[in-house]
């Protein structure tokens, strides 16, 4: 974990290319994960997008399988993600928006949460200053 974390998404003619990253102040360096899906699944209103993650420098290929609870389609989306592994089970939810500080809006997202049955109580504050320079990019 890192502050400062970031999803920046781009899309090339089918792909939906995705890096995640976040600062760490202690090495002052960046951590960074790279992952790819494709525009064809989120199509027909189905709000699912499976990104597949290259773990170990490629030798542990995972997928995520991501479903958009709810967005403006314009300054934010709450994502929810759901797998089980064997006897793991992995539930995490972010809530994305286009700025680093969040929107206006925070109650439309809260009530967005609390109406696909989850807890905003469970949602953690990134913090957002103190950032390093040179964030990677696509």
């Amino acid at each position: 974990a890192g502050i400062c974390p970031t999803i920046d998404n781009k899309i090339v003619q089918n792909e939906i290319r995705q890096k995640f990253y976040a600062y760490h102040q202690l090495t002052m360096t960046y951590s960074a994960l790279d992952g790819t899906g494709r525009v064809s699944d989120i199509q027909n209103g189905q709000g699912y997008l499976p990104i597949t993650y290259n773990l170990f420098n490629g030798l542990l290929p995972y997928e995520a399988p991501i479903y958009i609870v709810g967005t403006d389609y314009d300054n934010w989306a709450v994502i929810f993600s759901c797998r089980q592994q064997l006897f793991l089970k992995l539930e995490m939810s972010w809530t994305l928006t286009r700025t680093r500080n969040g929107t206006a809006q925070n109650s439309i997202i809260n009530e967005t949460i609390k109406n696909a049955g989850l807890a905003s109580n469970n949602y953690i504050a990134a913090t957002n200053v103190g950032c390093g320079p040179d964030e990677p990019s696509l």
